[in-house]
Parts: structure tokens; C-alpha cells; sequence
């Protein structure tokens, strides 16, 4: 719902797409943990050079987005307006991913006139030492700062986010952990989407003003052991030393725990129904806890 747009392929590999449509981008992408995701209008250039299967490869975006459709209305603002400011404004994005077998880098920025640029970078490699052992290595770099006449805030700000992570995976079990620091010039921002940070929690996205947050999680394919389609994921994460910006004083400590269960039947009169159950439970130092139950169906209809 809410999305009109076509899509012309000029070549092989490069398209155009136009009006209003999803994206699946850092900062820029549908958020629909809720099952009611953004809905952009954009209009955009995108494609690829080179073949990742046989070598390396060069994927490329860039275009402009004019406004969208946040997840609780029914009629399309400006990204301006999306994000806070008072004035009408589009954002314009260029974004280029490079991929080499296991490795990958990219890069990806949003500008919006006199309101704020956000900047992306992202590298993962991925090691196979021994057969049945898998771990993944990733490198995050998000800078924000205001620009023009600063109209979103009324004074300019500068800030940055600096995470690492490493995952292993043997014998359909993952153990993952992450780290992210964020400078204390300001808060993070996310009016356009999801933020992407690797300590991302269901209840709080720890990206406060000079907070270090830490996570550990554990997710587990129950098909190993004869359950298929059931699988799971226990997560923790705690962030320390955020400070309110304008006047530095600290902010309280956060702790967070989140279960996940998905259940997806892939055989018999029920194929395509995915049951996803998520409970998440945040402490905060001083002001108590915050509790989150979500149950999400799913349920794909094949028409042809």
C-alpha cells in the first residue's frame, strides 16, 4: 500500500525507478517492524558493473527523494518535515558498494539543504577457516552534522558513530558481539528509517550522545535438530556514559534484553505462513523498566 512507480531498464544492468516506492538503505528504508513501513517518492539511477560471482563488482546508486510517507500517516511530507524542520526540503543521495569474493565496502550519502547530511561507510569480510566454521567481521562510520542555515535544530551540531562487530556461526548456531560509540556532540538521528547501528536493540537504538554500548547475541536454526522452519535468537546489550549534549550532564545507563522466535511452515495446506513472537524488556538507571511484546503474522498469497 502507497507505493506507484515504474522502473525502466536502459541497460543489462542499470535501471531507473520513479515516483513512489520502497528503499532498502542505510537511514533511508521501510522500518516496518510494526508492519507499516516508510513509503518514499523518489526518483532514482542505479545498476551495476563487474559480476560478484566470478569477480569483483561495483554497485552504484544515486538520485533524489523529495518525500515520504512516514509509518503512521496516510499522505506523503517532505523529508524535510519528516525530520523536524519547519521548511520544505528533498534529499538528494549517491551511494557505491564494491564487493571481491568475501569482502565488501561502501559508502553512501544523504544531503538535505540547510537541514542535514548524513554519511554511511560500511566494510565486512567474511573468513572461513576450518569447513562448517563461518566468521564475519564489520566496520561501521556514520557522520552527521547540520548544514546552510542550520533550520533543523537552529544551531549547528556535529556528530559521529564508530562500531565494530564479529559473528561466528557452526553447526546452525551464531554467537555474535558488537560495539558501538557515538561522539557527544549530539544524538543520532533516524527521521527516514531504521538506524543501522550494530547495537541496534527492539526498545532502544543506544545511539545517545557520547554512549558506548555493547552487545552479545545468540541465535540458533532449529533444523540441525529436526524442527524446520523454527529458529530463535536471545540478545543483550547495555550502553554507559551518554551526557545530554546542550549542558553535559549524564545521561542514566540503559540495559536491554530481547527474545525473538520465528516459526515459518514451508510444506502442506499452511506454506508461507511465518509466525514471529519478540519480547523486550529495557532498564533504565533511575526511572525503572520499559516492557515490549510484538506478535507479527505473516502470510504470503500466491495469486499466479
Amino acid at each position: 500500500m502507497g507505493q506507484l512507480y515504474g522502473k525502466l531498464k536502459l541497460l543489462d544492468d542499470h535501471s531507473v525507478s520513479v515516483y513512489r516506492q520502497e528503499y532498502d538503505l542505510p537511514y533511508v528504508n521501510k522500518d516496518d517492524s510494526r508492519m507499516t513501513p516508510n513509503t518514499f517518492e523518489g526518483y532514482t539511477l542505479y545498476g551495476s558493473f563487474g559480476n560478484k560471482e566470478k569477480g569483483p563488482e561495483l554497485r552504484y546508486i544515486g538520485g533524489y527523494i523529495p518525500r515520504i510517507k512516514p509509518q503512521n500517516s496516510d499522505r506523503f511530507e517532505p523529508m524535510s518535515v519528516a525530520a523536524g524542520a519547519g521548511v520544505e526540503r528533498g534529499t538528494t543521495l549517491a551511494g557505491v558498494l564494491f564487493s571481491l569474493k568475501d569482502f565488501s565496502i561502501g559508502a553512501i550519502n544523504y544531503f538535505t539543504p540547510d537541514i542535514i547530511n548524513i554519511f554511511y561507510s560500511e566494510a565486512k569480510y567474511r573468513w572461513h577457516p576450518v569447513k562448517g566454521l563461518g566468521v564475519h567481521f564489520g566496520v561501521q562510520y556514520t557522520s552527521q552534522r547540520s548544514v546552510g542555515d542550520d533550520l533543523l535544530t537552529g544551531s549547528s551540531f556535529n556528530v559521529h558513530t564508530l562500531g565494530g562487530k564479529i559473528e561466528m556461526s557452526y553447526g546452525g548456531a551464531v554467537l555474535s558481539t558488537a560495539f558501538t560509540s557515538t561522539s557527544k556532540g549530539a544524538a543520532m538521528l533516524s527521521p527516514w528509517g531504521e538506524y543501522p547501528g550494530y547495537t541496534k536493540m527492539m526498545i532502544s537504538d543506544f545511539d545517545r550522545a557520547g554512549e558506548d554500548a555493547f552487545s552479545v547475541c545468540l541465535s540458533f536454526d532449529f533444523k540441525k535438530v529436526g524442527l524446520e522452519g523454527l529458529s530463535s535468537y536471545l540478545r543483550y546489550a547495555w550502553g554507559r556514559n551518554s551526557i545530554n549534549p546542550s549542558n553535559g550532564s549524564p545521561l542514566p545507563n540503559k540495559e536491554e534484553f530481547d527474545v525473538t522466535v520465528d516459526y515459518r511452515i514451508n510444506k502442506g495446506p499452511l506454506r508461507n505462513l511465518w509466525v514471529r513472537l519478540r519480547d523486550g524488556l529495557l532498564w533504565q538507571q533511575g526511572t525503572g523498566k520499559t516492557h515490549n511484546f510484538r506478535a507479527i503474522l505473516n502470510y504470503d498469497v500466491i495469486l499466479f
